[in-house]
């Protein structure tokens, strides 16, 4: 008889507040998070973004913020090698390439490997939250930033989810940060700083982690004077985008 293993979501927000902040009575409907989704299981943390990727269950991925809460799933007798060949066959599907913030995401794979670990998915509100948010005048209108945080899971750090040996993987991630004895949602995202934007082999820049953080505090802030001051939604969130990416270009010229 196979041994029982407890099977767990930890739930993040990549917007860092700023999806809540912006939503209610604005939206007319609240959006809780703009949601990232890492199962948890055989002393690990697993999640799609370059890739398949996991981390050991100890360290909390603060990459993508502290977690908003952990939900159990379950229990599952799928032991290690059948997991691994779950993730071996799912993996041409979720690859860095085949990810789409929108369509094809994170939490798609959550609710693949729940329903193989425990036979039932995970929230149909998490899953649901890109029709939701685009069905939104808030949500079109920040349409153009969702492929910041689209690069943004393309990159996530983390070891391969793949074993070498088919039926375990170490999943050793570079700086991993030890997880606390209590994880509370603290607002924006505790991120690791670097001084300047990259640059692709294409010569274009892409946002750092701090730079991120930054553009999502710039964002907040600037939306909700312009809306305090009579601007209509869409009025509002233009002047914030343009506010946050002129501060994002002027530091980076700043740090060269």
């Amino acid at each position: 008889m196979r041994r029982a293993s407890e099977v767990t979501l930890r739930v993040y927000d990549l917007s860092g507040g700023m999806a809540r902040m912006m939503s209610g009575d604005v939206l007319g409907t609240t959006i809780e998070a703009v949601y990232h989704t890492g199962i948890v299981v055989h002393g690990r943390e697993f999640w799609f973004g370059q890739g398949l990727q996991c981390a050991p269950e100890s360290e909390t991925q603060r990459q993508f913020g502290a977690p908003l809460r952990v939900e159990t799933l379950g229990t599952t007798e799928v032991d290690e090698e059948m997991f691994q060949d779950f993730l071996r066959e799912v993996s041409p599907r979720y690859t860095a390439e085949t990810y789409n913030l929108l369509r094809h995401n994170c939490n798609n794979f959550s609710n693949e490997a729940a329903t193989f670990l425990v036979g039932r998915g995970i929230d149909e509100k998490i899953l649901n939250l890109p029709n939701v948010f685009l069905s939104t005048e808030l949500g079109r209108a920040l349409a153009p930033m969702l492929g910041m945080f689209e690069e943004r899971m393309r990159n996530t750090q983390g070891g391969s989810a793949l074993s070498t040996d088919g039926t375990t993987t170490s999943c050793v991630v570079e700086d991993a940060v030890p997880e606390p004895e209590k994880t509370k949602i603290a607002g924006l995202p505790e991120l690791k700083p670097r001084k300047k934007l990259t640059t692709t082999p294409g010569g274009s820049a892409s946002a750092s982690s701090e730079d991120l953080a930054k553009m999502v505090r710039s964002l907040s802030q600037t939306f909700a004077d312009h809306h305090e001051r009579g601007a209509d939604t869409q009025t509002a969130t233009r002047a914030a985008l343009a506010s946050a990416l002129g501060e994002l270009v002027s530091d980076s010229a700043r740090n060269e």
